[in-house]
């Protein structure tokens, strides 16, 4: 429906809640004009309405993930460059061109031929503005001049704010000096500090009174980088449009909470802004922990904690706040509150007296070390569910008055040092605690005569220590000294007894970890050191470990540890030890001949790439118990030696790469083997390039089924008996001898075509950091013998398929290799998305005939010029969701050999991918498809898509399904079954240059929602809609909206 129609078509409503509806619209055009640009061309269509926001920002991968079509309306003025039709004026000698849309046009323009300025945006804008709140242009400035009197929208009926429509009336002044010089100053006189009302019909109008969820568990140092310069945090009931990068922190990530950051002289403001309440998730734990240099939280009344239940770290270490204002939390559903004030070390005060606390359990440490807090309320704490306040109050030493004597503690099991460093320190007591104590007190003085304190079996470094890459040493001692540190208990009962704390150095932290005692470990010693990267010491010696049995993963990674004195261990109990000592690569010499290792049953990756080993004394080792040696001794380049001529291997079941680039040793003594279960032997002995003699006439291989590079490149091997060996369960030993005087000799009785699995679910993104530069993946069916670094990417994490980077000018390719066809997992969801550099994707070498998924496969993979899909075997394909979504540089893709009889979803799948030309579906089997929603949505190159062989009989869904197809100009939908569709909301929006469109056969019984489903296909000539069944749709706004070519619409 044109502008120039009397009426609009839109119900009048209340004025104030249209005015709030359209204040980003004002807003921008306040921006356009700060900005020192004018727009010019202001009229109705200007005024972009849009039904669902992925039209608001580009969306994030989890947002497109869960996209949920069911959103409220979005308003904002087209920008200048997308105007559509001729400009004001027309011809050198600057005469006005008299528009049509005159209503717009302001007295300076429309008279006397001036160029447009910021006042004559402003009375274009309030003239659209007072057609959309009244429902009746405005009349033309020809006809004011004329006497016409423009009556006020109140005259009209329509109910408006005084202020709001004296600021109206005066942007719609006759002269422009009367008008408001620019947006900002409309924007201030409509929306301005005098107008509290109409900012809450701001919400109204924009949200419904919805609330909008920030996702649960989010945290600011997740997501801001600057953490450390941040000082203020604001939440908004909206998000301003300002030019900065923001990114979705909403529940849904469906773009309606976003946060961003605004820097000034080297600090940083972070806003969280929402068109509504933002209302937190359940978990909030953690959600300000880190702030250290934070002096601001301002909730400002937008921030809802009714749903919350874990409130945990909430403010932890934000040691610079002054102030913080709780006083409007929700807190009935919380459950936990530990630590939640914990090093707020500035706070003064803290008003928690509203706090309904009926639902707490746990109020550990809550308020630890608030040193300057002087008052605290917290008489009206409902107490009856807490079990634990440990530390609650500890050192809050500035407090002058504290009632928790009224606390209901019959609930409470630990109350220790609940009030160590107040005024009332000693007193804590609970009904439950005083019993322990007393019936405990002989066993406690018996374990302090012992001194044998416990340490938390499981403990480890990282999960207590957050700069873990400043840790320089670790020490254990056989005291607690009394300083002023802050400590935390580390204790298997948490009673205090072993207690670790963090000192500051000049290079980083030395962590400490005390006891009045030995420090007895837990059995369970795995990860304890893990990723402790820079490490350069441990102190052991007061650290009993008669106890483990599980030491996998105890010093994973610590690449930077020079020394490690682990002489003293007991290592009696333990049966794993997989993973011990992995890449501890900057170790010269490892002392463990003193291990008991009798009961051990893993020992797969023991020692692998310790590359600078030059010692290790292993021949004391029983082994007797173990059945895996995989990658034992893998990459343990240095070691010129090795005496495993004791080993007892007749458990054993997997060698694979078990002295694999043990490139320096010289000789080897494995004749004593026994490899009777022994099943991998791939890539044994593969690089030892330095072995000359190596016996393996005794190996029984009676079980191996792979001996792939078992000798590979062992190119100064003089003598090898290896044509004894029982191959006849062998079914890969491809490159077997590659790289020896036997190359080529190998062969089994069941050689067949390798096929290696790469890891279901695997994504690119996960594994390539600087993805931004990466321009081609290739995938190989051999792995090449170079120095770079490569990563195990296969199914069952066997080093089957490796991947690697190879880098030229500052760009990367990367390989993905296998001796033999990959084979891609049921999942390849995502597996190329966001590779938004990559040029080309060479799948010669993958096998798809077990993928299920292809959701995201090449999600916004938008330098992609051409993809060749015609090996893809999608036979078992269900879903296709989004495949191709926002691959905007494709011109052309070949899918014609795409088996599509199982897949469900199509949703979105060629969404965006606005450069293509040409698009052959008509061999798709649709049958079992029940999403087309999008499908085709922003393809805007496409001038012809035949679907006439779709069986669409049970697709439900095809929203916007042809939305932004500008170019397409005939349709075929006449065979389309839409029995079951019940949204057909945007299917045809914007298909501005379709002539043809029969849809008279459409079965429509079923819709609910039909807005802007043609709106401004305006190339339409005739459009039947007569056999519509519309007894079920509840909304069809702007349904024929510009279709201005139709002559007749029948209905």
């Amino acid at each position: 429906m044109g502008p120039n129609k009397e009426k609009t078509g839109r119900k009048v409503m209340d004025g104030s809640r249209f005015l709030a509806l359209y204040r980003p619209v004002v807003e921008d055009l306040a921006n356009l004009h700060a900005s020192g640009q004018i727009h010019e061309n202001i009229r109705l269509e200007s005024v972009d309405i849009r039904g669902h926001l992925r039209f608001c920002f580009p969306l994030t991968e989890d947002a497109a993930k869960s996209y949920d079509t069911d959103q409220e309306i979005f308003v904002h003025l087209l920008p200048p460059n997308k105007k559509d039709g001729s400009s004001l004026h027309d011809g050198s000698d600057g005469a006005a061109h008299i528009s049509r849309r005159s209503p717009y046009i302001p007295l300076e323009q429309m008279i006397y031929g001036e160029t447009a300025d910021a006042r004559s945006d402003v009375y274009s804008l309030c003239a659209v503005l007072y057609q959309l709140i009244t429902g009746t242009e405005p009349p033309d400035i020809r006809k004011r001049i004329g006497g016409e009197t423009l009556k006020k929208p109140s005259e009209l009926g329509i109910e408006i704010s005084p202020s709001q429509e004296a600021a109206l009336l005066k942007g719609l002044e006759e002269l422009g000096k009367n008008r408001y010089a620019n947006g900002g100053e409309l924007y201030q006189a409509l929306y301005g500090a005098d107008h509290k009302e109409e900012k809450g019909e701001a919400v109204k109008a924009n949200t419904n009174r919805k609330k909008n969820y920030l996702r649960s568990g989010w945290t600011v140092q997740d997501d801001v980088e600057e953490i450390e310069e941040l000082r203020t945090i604001t939440f908004l009931d909206h998000i301003s449009q300002t030019k900065g990068k923001k990114w979705d922190v909403s529940e849904k990530n469906d773009g309606s909470v976003m946060a961003w950051l605004e820097e000034t002289d080297g600090a940083f403001d972070l806003y969280i802004g929402s068109d509504g309440v933002i209302a937190a998730g359940k978990d909030c734990t953690g959600m300000f922990s880190g702030c250290v240099n934070l002096k601001l939280i301002d909730f400002g009344g937008n921030f809802d904690t009714s749903k919350v239940t874990d409130m945990s770290y909430m403010f932890d270490g934000c040691e610079k706040l002054e102030e913080l204002d709780v006083s409007g939390f929700n807190t009935s559903q919380v459950t936990i509150m530990e630590n939640m004030f914990s090093y707020c070390s500035a706070l003064t005060r803290l008003d928690v007296s509203g706090f309904d606390t009926s639902k707490v359990t746990n109020m550990t440490a809550m308020f630890e070390d608030c040193e300057k807090l002087e008052e605290l309320d917290v008489s009206g704490f409902d107490t009856s569910q807490v079990d634990i306040m440990e530390d609650m109050f500890y050192n809050c030493s500035s407090l002058k008055k504290l009632d928790w004597k009224a606390f209901d503690m019959s609930q409470v099991e630990d109350c220790a040092n609940m009030l160590t460093g107040t005024k009332w320190e000693g007193q804590e007591r609970s009904k439950k605690t005083e019993n322990i104590n007393i019936a405990n007190e002989t066993t406690d003085r018996e374990k302090r005569e012992k001194k044998e304190n416990f340490l938390r079996s499981g403990w480890t470094v990282k999960n207590d220590v957050k700069e873990i890459e400043k840790l320089r040493s670790v020490t254990f001692l056989d005291h607690i000294p009394q300083t002023k540190v802050k400590k935390w208990d580390v204790s298997e009962k948490k009673d205090g007894s072993v207690l670790a704390w963090l000192e500051e150095n000049d290079e980083g932290y030395d962590l400490y970890i005390g006891s009045d005692g030995v420090i007895m470990a837990g059995e369970n010693c795995s990860d304890m050191f893990r990723g402790c990267s820079v490490l350069e010491e441990i102190d052991l010696s007061n650290f009993d470990t008669s106890r483990v049995t599980n030491m996998s993963d105890m010093f994973f990674k610590c690449s930077n540890l020079i020394k490690l004195d682990v002489s003293g261990f007991d290592t009696s109990q333990v049966t794993e030890m997989d993973f011990m000592f992995w890449n501890c690569s900057s170790l010269t010499k490892l002392d463990v001949s003193g291990f008991d290792t009798a009961q051990v049953i893993n020992m797969q990756n023991m020692f692998s790439y310790c590359t600078n080993l030059e010692e290790l004394d292993v021949s004391g080792f029983d082994t007797s118990n173990v059945v895996d040696m995989m990658n034992m001794f893998y990459n343990c380049s240095s070691l010129i030696r090795l005496d495993v001529s004791g080993f007892d291997t007749s458990r054993v079941e997997n060698m694979k790469c078990m002295f694999s680039m043990c490139s320096a040793l010289e000789k080897l003594d494995v004749s004593g083997f026994n490899t009777s279960r022994v099943t991998d032997m791939s890539f044994m002995f593969a690089q030892c390039a330095n072995l000359e003699d190596l016996d393996v006439s005794g190996f029984d291989t009676s079980q191996v089924t792979a001996m792939e590079w078992m000798f590979g490149l062992c190119a100064r091997l003089k003598k090898l008996d290896w044509k004894t060996f029982d191959m006849s369960r062998v079914e890969d030993c491809a490159n077997m001898l590659t790289g020896t005087k036997w190359k080529g000799q190998e062969r089994s009785k069941k050689i067949k075509k390798k096929e290696n699995f790469l890891r279901s679910g695997w994504i690119v993104k996960n594994d390539v950091k600087e993805i931004e530069k990466l321009r081609t993946i290739t995938f190989l069916d051999y792995i090449p013998q170079t120095k770079v670094k490569k990563w195990d990417v296969s199914e069952k994490m066997d080093g089957s398929v490796l991947a690697w980077l190879e880098e030229k000018d500052g760009e990367y390719d990367l390989y993905i290799g296998s001796d033999g066809v990959i084979v891609a997992g049921e999942s390849c969801s995502s597996m190329f998305s966001y590779c938004n550099a990559l040029e080309k994707v060479d799948m010669s070498g993958f096998d798809t005939s077990r993928v299920i998924n292809m959701n995201y496969m090449f999600y916004n993979c938008s330098s992609l010029i051409k993809l060749d899909l015609s090996g893809f075997d999608t036979s078992q394909v269900t879903t296709m969701y989004s495949m191709f979504n926002n691959c905007f540089s494709l011109v052309s893709l070949d899918l014609s050999g795409f088996d599509t009889s199982k897949v469900e979803k199509m949703g979105r799948m060629f969404y965006k991918c606005s450069t293509l030309e040409e698009l052959d579906v008509s061999g798709f089997n649709t049958s079992r498809v029940i999403d087309m929603s999008y499908m085709f949505c922003s393809c805007s190159s496409l001038t012809k898509l035949d679907l006439s062989g779709f069986d669409t009989s049970k697709v439900t869904r095809m929203t916007s399904m042809f939305d932004g197809c500008s170019n397409l100009i005939r349709l075929d939908l006449t065979g389309f079954d839409t029995s079951r569709v019940e949204d057909m909301r945007f299917m045809f929006f914007c298909c501005s240059a379709l002539k043809e469109l029969d849809v008279s056969s459409f079965d429509t019984s079923r819709v609910t929602d039909m807005s802007c489903m043609f709106y401004n296909c305006r190339s339409l000539s005739k459009l039947d809609v007569s056999n519509f069944d519309t007894s079920r749709v509840e909304k069809q706004h702007l349904m024929f909206y510009n279709c201005t070519s139709q002559k007749k619409v029948l209905g």
